[in-house]
């Protein structure tokens, strides 16, 4: 990324973004999940059904701006990212609720809608954890960028336990995750009768002070 382009030095913004949709019709027990794609770099949106990866992208809807061009300022002002219509299709999103419209009374009261959105970088190389290869690293970077885990202050148990649960929750959803980073020490355990709260694995510490005060000792 050039100065000239970027002279705030900001950071390349990701992306990809998935939006999911959550809505419980008035008097409905199940929950209708529909999702999307936007491609910010090219102002696309792709209906999650549809998205089959970066190898099968569709054509751009507007101009393209290169992944690692895509900072707040891209638009010619650190404002740019603060106005929906300049950002639309790439760092906005617009639902018609059509669902919800094409009822026979689309005001009934009760229904119920909620979002979920999540970002990544098309390049790799872009996103700044990407350089933490194991956990020491992670920490390390995450120490660098003045960023930290979310968890009880002083004691790790809470964080490992939560872990535990999003564990069983993506199990339960058939989903698996891939372990980027090194544990050494066994997996976590999945019978939350069996945590121990007075022995925290060092393996399994996710506290940057904690490990801090690990290194150098053998026990």
């Amino acid at each position: 990324m050039s100065d000239a382009t970027n002279r705030l030095g900001l950071p390349a913004l990701p992306d990809r973004w998935l939006v999911l949709r959550m809505l419980v019709m008035s008097g409905a027990s199940t929950v209708q999940t529909t999702g999307w794609v936007v491609l910010a770099d090219t102002g696309t949106i792709v209906p999650l059904d549809d998205w089959h990866g970066e190898q099968a992208l569709p054509p751009a809807a507007r101009h393209t701006v290169a992944p690692a061009e895509l900072t707040g300022s891209v638009g010619g002002s650190p404002q740019w990212a603060s106005a929906y219509d300049a950002v639309v299709d790439r760092l906005a999103f617009y639902d018609p609720l059509d669902v919800v419209s094409n009822q026979a009374d689309p005001a009934t009261e009760g229904n119920q809608v909620g979002y979920l959105v999540t970002g990544w970088w098309s390049q790799a190389a872009l996103d700044p954890l990407d350089a933490a290869r194991t956990d020491a690293s992670l920490h390390d970077t995450l120490d660098g960028l003045g960023w930290h885990l979310a968890q009880t202050a002083g004691d790790p148990q809470p964080g490992i336990e939560a872990r535990t649960v999003d564990a069983l929750k993506r199990a339960s959803l058939g989903l698996t995750t891939g372990e980027r980073y090194d544990h050494a020490g066994p997996p976590l355990a999945t019978n939350p009768s069996t945590w121990n709260r007075n022995r925290v694995p060092r393996s399994k510490c996710i506290d940057p002070h904690c490990r801090s005060r690990n290194r150098g000792s053998n026990t």
